[in-house]
């Protein structure tokens, strides 16, 4: 990378390397879009990634934000980090983007703005690509700095927290345990230039003034006291969880009665909670009747498409727009799909439509599309007219041949399978797996479960199951999920085949429009209604 090849055994790779392992925020294999600005810590986290990447078999790509706000040196970034990815032989994702300053009173909400718009790019990027991870280069001073801002800002446990090694199963930061002073000796060792932010020197925002005169202040009592303060956010999630785990279970002693849009606590027993449970409970509440972040995001996905179309005010048709992008992921315009690929995805979809619109319970097929969105090529997407908290055996074992619908739709009508099936595959086996083990669906094996769950919950770790059965026992296990996927490939097949009418017209239509909604479904449907075969 450097003509040299000192960085090949530099111990800070083992180091992240032990991180990444320990806190599992990568597995081999995987895509990983590292998000590069040029500054010294996304350039070590790129250098360490790509040395680390042929023995875990990373596939990496790199994605750099533009925002243009510093001119000529913001180009520069830009520049420097395509000249790095050239060196590596990595692709590269330079995007441009344009953050209004009007209406910003602060600078802090500047950086808000932009941090928000980065985060959207890099949500659409992995949509695009098909990414497992985005790979952020966090040190444990930007965690130091981030704990004393939000201790100055009146922040609770959660928030001296601080940032999480990995976030929504997403974004990952296997530098947040190093610091900045040990990336900066790796990067002289290594022989690597980086680029210098003349924004980071600016004493009007308020993280630069954390950095540059609190955070020196503590180290000149405590040298360590980014460490220090690093490992106390590690410290402080691990209680935060704790504490979460304890409200969720004190909260279920507190409702009163439920329904899809209210809850109601018994006051009482709500306050015969300690003050830090009675919050955590309340909040709890409150996101189990209207999710804040699916809310927000989807209000900010609805915005977003008004102004794309120079929209004064968001409507009707905007929020339809974002609760697709939001249910389905985004659509992926730069994959191009082949005419025989179209085929497929269409036939697989109208299969896993048509078995949703023929079974009595399930959920109402909402809209259908061969246009690829997030990680899938098509999707079909249901959504309940309720919400449900118990789901019946029937309700279950009709979703296992909804699932199977779409590879028995290609091996009916094109007389073949494709690998675009293996989620449904997996989904159905793991439901199945479910059925049999956690909710006693099985008439063989009778109304058991199977697998005693443990928690550590005192080391942040989540649930685990640990077998308390015999061999005999669990092929009879394997043997009951065989046979509830199997049956219900079958069944699908048997449907399927008695209404080819309707799958080819449901195929043939989303070949034409690549997208029906229900209304148009139900059309197609009642049109080729005489040749319909519904199943018993």
């Amino acid at each position: 990378m450097t003509g040299s090849q000192s960085d090949l055994h530099h111990p800070l790779h083992k180091q992240v390397a032990r991180a990444i392992r320990a806190r599992r925020l990568l597995q081999p294999g995987q895509k990983v879009l590292v998000a590069v600005s040029g500054g010294p810590d996304s350039v070590a986290l790129l250098s360490i990634l790509h040395q680390l990447a042929p023995a875990w078999n990373f596939s990496l790509t790199v994605v750099h934000c533009n925002y243009g706000l510093r001119g000529a040196e913001s180009d520069g970034d830009a520049s420097f980090v395509a000249a790095l990815c050239r060196r590596l032989e990595l692709p590269c994702h330079i995007r441009r983007l344009t953050v209004d300053r009007s209406g910003t009173g602060e600078s802090s909400s500047l950086q808000a703005r932009a941090r928000e718009f980065r985060y959207r790019l890099f949500r659409d990027v992995v949509a695009e690509l098909g990414a497992d991870r985005v790979a952020l280069g966090h040190t444990a001073d930007d965690q130091a700095e981030t704990v004393l801002l939000r201790m100055l800002r009146g922040a609770g446990l959660r928030g001296l927290a601080g940032m999480p090694h990995i976030r929504e199963s997403l974004f990952v930061r296997p530098l947040l345990s190093r610091s900045r002073q040990e990336i900066l000796a790796y990067l002289q060792a290594v022989g690597l230039s980086y680029r210098t932010d003349s924004s980071n020197a600016k004493s009007i925002y308020l993280r630069n003034r954390v950095r540059h005169e609190l955070l020196p202040v503590m180290q000149s009592l405590a040298p360590a006291a980014a460490r220090i303060l690093a490992r106390q956010a590690d410290l402080l999630r691990d209680d935060d969880r704790l504490l979460d785990a304890l409200a969720a279970h004190r909260l279920e002693r507190t409702i009163r009665s439920r329904d899809s849009a209210t809850i109601v606590l018994d006051r009482t027993v709500l306050l015969k909670q300690p003050p830090a449970l009675q919050r955590r409970i309340l909040r709890q509440a409150i996101q189990a009747v209207a999710p804040s972040t699916d809310l927000e995001n989807l209000v900010n996905e609805a915005a977003l498409w008004a102004a794309r179309w120079n929209k004064k005010e968001v409507e009707l048709i905007d929020f339809e727009m974002a609760k697709d992008k939001v249910l389905m992921g985004a659509e992926r315009k730069s994959m191009v799909l082949s005419d025989e690929e179209k085929r497929t995805t269409a036939y697989h979809e109208a299969g896993h439509a048509l078995m949703a619109k023929l079974l009595p319970g399930t959920d109402p097929v909402h809209k259908v599309t061969i246009i690829p969105r997030g990680r899938a090529l098509g999707v079909t997407m249901q959504l309940p007219t309720d919400d449900r908290h118990n789901y019946s055996k029937d309700f279950l074992y009709n979703n296992l041949a909804i699932l199977m619908g779409g590879r028995v739709a290609e091996e009916l009508v094109l007389h073949d399978v494709t690998t675009g099936a293996g989620n449904d595959l997996e989904r159905a086996t793991d439901l199945a797996r479910k059925m049999v083990c956690e909710w006693g669906m099985s008439e063989k094996l009778g109304p058991l479960t199977f697998g005693r769950k443990e928690e550590e919950v005192f080391l942040g770790r989540e649930m685990g199951s640990k077998r308390d059965f015999s061999e005999q026992v669990a092929l009879e296990i394997d043997h009951e999920v065989r046979r509830l996927v199997t049956e219900n490939y079958e069944r699908a097949k048997r449907i399927l085949t008695d209404n080819m009418t309707s799958l080819k017209a449901l195929a043939e239509a989303l070949l034409e429009k690549e997208v029906l909604d229900a209304l148009e479904i139900d059309q197609i449907l009642i049109q080729g209604s005489s040749s319909q075969t519904v199943p018993a």
